[in-house]
């Protein structure tokens, strides 16, 4: 049985074959064949002079300023033309009205909307108009009445409810806005991985309502979030608030800003509400107003330099020195009262207290603190002697030496600071290597680590070679980059586990380290359901390289339980749910920006799959992440051999964490075209439970067809 589509909106490069488009010329959904059909949509999109209009959100005329005019522009935000069915004005005027307050005009602007003849709108990269504007005009009645009107634009957007008609509110105020917000929020300090909350209120002090469409939050990375009546508004962007704020003279509206802290770091930034407000214009742009956030950055604040001081191979007999840096960095003083070990004692470690002049020399206490100005640092050493050459351990690595220095400053809500110190005796002095991982030893999967062993040294030489290696998880294959001896290096580990890195260097007198420093890094999901597809293949000699046909091609599907299709090729009397155009997310419909509408189509509610990889050249791996299921649902996870490549069989192993746990793993072996239905994952119990047939075999459909894309 051969499937095909009969039109496509992208493509994937087959074997031996080329990449190519087809572009529909209607609206709608692509035709198809054999009950296989991908969804080409037209998706409104609305500008106005200060940019995206929500659907259903209000536009403000001031009836004291006199006549006004609302330009809106109309493009087409998805993959086949917008056409207008309709574009009309709803208004009935209060009597007693001579003309109406409120007209609406076409493109030429002269034209009434109703009878204009309203031109399709192109979808990207397609041809004919590009964009479609829309003018309402607003002439000043001789009374100062309240006057409403509504506009809609039905379209053939079937993309969300209440789509085809997107609707702008209209309406009139007499007088003018003013806002009134903090110019500062400040959530004090958050030690990682914890969460903290403050929240700032919008006030409008004048006499006509306060509009806020959009908060530019660009400025702020994304440990935060902005929370509205409710709905979470994702930082890093220029964020459309939906509904948006429109307070009527003296009314307010709390915004809630919250951080989740990833490290201890100060964060500063501007978020810029765009308003309404005439009188706003120093800020920016007009309506601009500026609303600072900021967190770890208020108060004394000590951050230390580094935690971790590797020594080493010491020879025994001499003495090893290094420097700790102590740094302020809030916006007081901070005042250092303990500098000691802790209960395990130094061992061969000591502090040097005549290395800190400010104390006179001697070891900072309640009574005589080591003080530090903002924005300045101090330094202290700590030296090591060790007394004999180190026993190996079974692996052949010597044992370490080590100890804990406690640096206390009471008033600074990160201390104390645990400084690790380690190292052990060898016959002379041996480069010392040192992995420094800029992103921490906690990341989420896909996160690029970079790696640096620019703090390595040695005694009377310089640093020559560095050799990278890394212990990754089962299924990962990822490389350091640009190659394994450079000094500086990136990794991208997509596999979730645990890794570890680590660096071997040799002098410029050809002393190598006598043992390698390592450093690990767990590489955890933090969505509710993450879920990995890993391969392997035989046939294929070198999984670890790129490009086209330098591997084999294996698909990971995750289906909505609305996922359905004509055809049930497994034969369990249910319709199959792969390859279903709006509610199986993979390659084709899921992933590179792509975004399917599951749940809520409110675009602040994270509802939505998201494929993060699609890997066609062997071993993957391929992560669907999904932060927000639906409760009462049960999703699908399928894997499809879409093209070997010429490499033969290949095993694939699925897992899936549930909140950052490893929940089900399972591997089996597949044939070129083999459609294996791996499980199914019950929420909000997250109960997964792998699929099986009336035989209590795995599900395996031999030659399952993709469509030609």
């Amino acid at each position: 049985m051969v499937l095909a589509l009969g039109v496509g909106c992208s493509s994937k490069t087959p074997a031996g074959g080329t990449t190519g488009t087809t572009t529909t010329t209607g609206g709608g959904n692509c035709g198809t064949s054999g009950g296989f059909s991908i969804d080409c949509k037209p998706v409104i999109k609305v500008n106005d002079s200060n940019g995206p209009v929500s659907n259903k959100s209000t536009k403000i005329f001031n009836s004291g300023s006199g006549d006004g005019t609302l330009e809106l522009t109309v493009t087409n935000n998805g993959n086949s033309p917008l056409a207008f069915n309709s574009v009309t004005l709803d208004y009935t005027a209060p009597a007693p009205e001579d003309a109406p307050a409120f007209a609406c005009f076409g493109p030429d602007g002269t034209t009434p909307c109703a009878t204009t003849k309203w031109p399709n709108v192109a979808q990207t990269g397609g041809t004919g108009a590009t964009s479609v504007k829309v003018t309402i005009r607003y002439t000043k009645p001789v009374d100062d009445k309240v006057r409403t009107a509504r506009l809609h634009l039905a379209t053939n957007d079937a993309s969300a409810t209440p789509i085809p008609d997107f609707v702008v509110n209209i309406k009139t105020a007499n007088g003018v806005p003013k806002i009134a917000v903090e110019s500062e929020v400040d959530l004090g300090f958050v030690k990682a991985p914890g969460t903290g909350t403050n929240n700032f209120t919008i006030r409008n002090q004048g006499t006509a309502n306060l509009v806020i469409a959009q908060i530019d939050a660009t400025a702020l990375d994304d440990s935060f979030t902005l929370v509205i009546d409710g709905a979470e508004y994702h930082t890093t962007a220029v964020i459309a608030v939906n509904p948006q704020i429109d307070l009527a003279p003296g009314d307010f509206k709390d915004v809630q800003v919250v951080y989740k802290g990833k490290d201890d770091n100060a964060r500063n930034g501007d978020i810029i509400l765009h308003t309404n407000d005439p009188s706003l214009t120093a800020e920016g742009g007009p309506g601009w107003k500026r609303v600072g956030v900021k967190v770890n950055s208020t108060g004394p604040c000590l951050k230390v330099i580094p935690t971790d001081v590797v020594f080493g191979g010491s020879k025994v007999g001499g003495v090893a020195k290094q420097t700790v840096t102590l740094k302020s960095c809030g916006d007081e003083a901070v005042k250092i009262t303990g500098l000691a070990f802790d209960d395990k004692g130094a061992g061969n470690f000591a502090i040097d207290f005549t290395s800190i002049a400010a104390t006179g020399g001697k070891a900072p206490s309640d009574a005589a603190p080591l003080t530090i100005d903002k924005n300045s640092q101090a330094t202290f050493n700590v030296t090591y002697t060790p007394a004999a050459v180190a026993e190996k351990n079974a692996d052949g690595s010597p044992v370490l030496d080590t100890a804990t220095v406690v640096v206390s400053a009471p008033a600074s809500p990160n201390t104390p600071v645990n400084v690790a110190l380690s190292g052990f005796g060898s016959t002379g002095d041996c480069p010392t290597a040192v992995v420094q991982v800029l992103e921490g030893d906690a990341v989420v999967p896909q996160t690029v680590l970079h790696l640096d062993g620019g703090q390595s040294y040695a005694t009377g030489a310089a640093i020559a070679k560095y050799k990278w290696t890394v212990t990754q998880p089962n299924g990962s294959v990822s490389k350091y980059t640009p190659t394994d001896s450079a000094k500086s290096v990136t990794f991208t580990p997509n596999v979730a586990g645990e890794y570890t890195f680590c660096l071997a260097v040799t002098d410029d007198q050809g002393k190598d380290s006598c043992a390698p420093s390592c450093k690990l890094v767990k590489v955890l999901p933090d969505q509710a359901i993450h879920v990995e597809l890993t391969w392997h293949t035989p046939g294929d000699s070198d999984e670890s390289d790129e490009g086209p046909l330098k591997g084999s091609d294996l698909d990971l599907h995750f289906a909505h339980p609305y996922a359905a299709t004509a055809i049930d090729l497994d034969k369990d009397g249910t319709p199959d749910p792969w390859f279903a155009d709006q509610y199986d997310c993979f390659w084709y419909n899921c992933g590179s920006g792509k975004v399917l509408e599951w749940g809520s189509y409110d675009p602040n509610i994270d509802d939505n799959p998201h494929l993060d990889r699609d890997d066609t050249d062997g071993a993957g791996p391929e992560n669907l992440n999904l932060t927000l299921p639906e409760d009462g649902k049960l999703y699908s996870v399928g894997v499809h051999y879409y093209d070997d490549h010429g490499y033969g069989p290949s095993t694939a192993t699925v897992r899936v964490y549930v909140y950052g746990l490893l929940q089900y793993e399972e591997a089996f072996a597949l044939n070129k075209k083999d459609l294996w239905y791996v499980a199914t994952i019950d929420w909000p119990s997250g109960t997964i439970e792998g699929k099986l047939n009336a035989s209590k075999q795995k599900v395996v459909t031999p030659n399952f067809p993709a469509p030609s894309f």
